[in-house]
């Protein structure tokens, strides 16, 4: 008896190595490697709405491997089923295009989320990733607008902040007018049974096309692969024993007044940080070229609140600015005495080349050459 209870598990055991290995086999074909999810085999074939600009940050997010795309189920009548998303560590970009000869009025995405599979968090603003320990004090639209110029418009585009460290997919929702569906034949189950429940739940029709649907998508992808496109320079008064940053400190002690934080510098841009702000305030930041030039102004940023007794941070993003050169950054406490008072702190900075293009690396790649 124990003896064939013994064998049977056996077999069961050998059953479910055997599925794991095909498993592991079918998740390799399709695209997910140990590492993460292979990047785009090449850039999108633009419209010509698309902006130069946004043509050629897309290229360059293709360039070095960190830029995704992913096919749509199809269902959606003016969305081209290929769907772009990419980070470089800083910021990210969702990026789609309507199908030829059509636009994307009353096309949406309704959700965005970066996950692990237990947890997941709302995208940051952008400027950088999410910041450990502390939470946004403004955790963004439930609803992402589309950020393409032009209307009507032909494609979808929207940057927001990095996924926070440890996670591993991007998730989002496009809504959008649904394919007619004609005849009694090849009809699409899935179709159907979504028209069904929305009836039910009387979600609204769309005028064009007909009902409204949406398709979500789930984009695997490779954190590691944004270690070497993203510098660096904490101040040492932040930083533990070991040079790293001290997050436990940050979010738990107080910081009496204003100080630097870190300036961050990536393939889209810099940004600035600055620690010990007071919370439910609105700070505003701009840049100074030391050898003189118009001030740049922040193109986007945001506040965050520790729950734990440290002080509120805040992050400012620029456009990317010059490796190495130095700028003073003039920071006031409240956005409303920019214009009319000296600002509250000013510093130096100066922006960290990425890993993969300081002078360091170029050497190294030319003694290995």
């Amino acid at each position: 008896m124990v003896y064939q209870w013994a064998r049977r598990l056996r077999q069961y055991y050998v059953l479910v190595i055997v599925g794991l290995i095909g498993l592991a086999a079918i998740l390799r074909a399709v695209g997910f490697e140990a590492g993460g999810r292979a990047g785009c085999d090449a850039a999108p074939v633009y419209r010509d709405a698309v902006p130069a600009e946004l043509r050629t940050w897309l290229d360059t997010l293709q360039a070095q491997e960190l830029l995704y795309c992913r096919d749509l189920r199809e269902g959606l009548a003016s969305v081209d089923p290929r769907v772009y998303w990419g980070s470089d560590g800083m910021n990210s970009v969702i990026f789609f295009q309507a199908r030829p000869g059509q636009d994307l009025t009353g096309v949406g995405v309704t959700d965005y989320t970066f996950g692990d599979g237990s947890r997941d968090f709302f995208p940051s603003r952008m400027g950088d990733r999410r910041h450990i320990r502390f939470d946004q004090a403004q955790e963004g639209r439930r609803v992402w607008a589309n950020e393409a110029e032009g209307s009507p418009p032909t494609y979808f585009v929207r940057l927001d902040g990095a996924p926070p460290v440890g996670l591993v997919n991007a998730y989002f929702k496009i809504r959008g007018p649904a394919l007619e569906q004609r005849g009694v034949t090849d009809r699409d189950f899935l179709q159907d049974l979504e028209r069904f429940w929305g009836l039910l739940r009387r979600e609204p029709q769309s005028a064009v096309g007909g009902r409204l649907v949406s398709r979500d998508l789930t984009v695997i992808y490779d954190p590691e692969r944004w270690a070497d496109w993203v510098g660096r320079d904490v101040n040492p008064a932040l930083t533990d024993a070991e040079g790293r940053v001290d997050y436990e400190a940050l979010a738990t002690e107080p910081i009496a007044e204003p100080i630097l934080y870190q300036t961050v510098q990536g393939l889209s841009g810099s940004t600035v940080w600055v620690a010990g702000v007071v919370s439910g305030t609105r700070p505003a930041m701009l840049l100074l070229p030391r050898g003189g030039g118009a001030p740049i102004e922040p193109i986007g940023g945001g506040t965050w609140i520790s729950f734990r007794g440290g002080s509120a941070l805040a992050h400012f993003a620029f456009p990317r600015q010059p490796d190495g050169a130095v700028l003073e950054a003039r920071f006031w406490a409240d956005a409303e005495a920019r214009d009319r008072e000296p600002p509250t702190r000013s510093w130096p900075v100066a922006f960290p080349p990425p890993p993969a293009l300081s002078p360091a690396a170029e050497a190294t790649d030319e003694a290995g050459a």
